[in-house]
């Protein structure tokens, strides 16, 4: 009622607009320590607004982790891991495949042909949608909604996240015990 009376704004309408100010600021200063920070490619390309993602809360645990990992640029692939040693950015080469590419997030979802099968189960889950370029969207775009249809969705595509990750861990352990063995036969001669 003082409030009211000494202010002439409503006191919920003035909570409103402090709040609002407040996080617009915040978003200001969140966008501009985004500005410029290659290895957050993806969080700047699909997190638009400052705001809670509804969807990570229909995600299990790993899920969400694997999610965030890869939406922040910290994922265990070689644009990350070759950074922890030094590489130069271009040559942190996919070693799962013949491409010759820097293996990125978006190599890993959209481009590696050693998860080709896998992103062919995940388009007959999506029939609607032709391009590969969806699994990017859904991946890492998390969308506002959190309907039922998309929980299904989210935990069909955390699966094939999840299997391409353990064909990833293959294939790594097997060109490890390959470059070992050829360290032995060099050795050996």
């Amino acid at each position: 009622e003082y409030w009211e009376r000494h202010c002439g704004i409503p006191k919920e309408t003035w909570k409103r607009i402090v709040c609002e100010s407040i996080h617009k600021y915040e978003e200001n200063q969140w966008k501009a320590l985004l500005k410029g920070n290659v290895k957050l490619y993806w969080y700047r390309r699909v997190k638009l607004k400052l705001c809670f993602e509804g969807d990570l809360q229909s995600l299990n645990y790993n899920g969400r982790v694997r999610l965030c990992r890869l939406r922040g640029g910290i994922e265990r692939l070689q644009v990350e891991t070759g950074r922890w040693i030094g590489l130069k950015r271009e040559d942190r080469i996919c070693k799962v495949c013949n491409m010759k590419v820097i293996e990125d997030e978006r190599h890993f979802i959209e481009e590696c042909t050693a998860y080709d099968g896998l992103r062919g189960q995940a388009m007959s889950w999506n029939s609607d949608d032709s391009e590969v370029e969806w699994i990017v969207e859904r991946f890492l775009a998390v969308s506002s909604s959190c309907t039922a249809e998309s929980n299904v969705k989210w935990e069909g595509i955390m699966i094939m996240l999840k299997e391409m990750w353990k064909r990833r861990r293959k294939l790594m352990k097997d060109i490890l015990r390959d470059n070992r063995n050829k360290g032995k036969r060099k050795k050996g001669r």
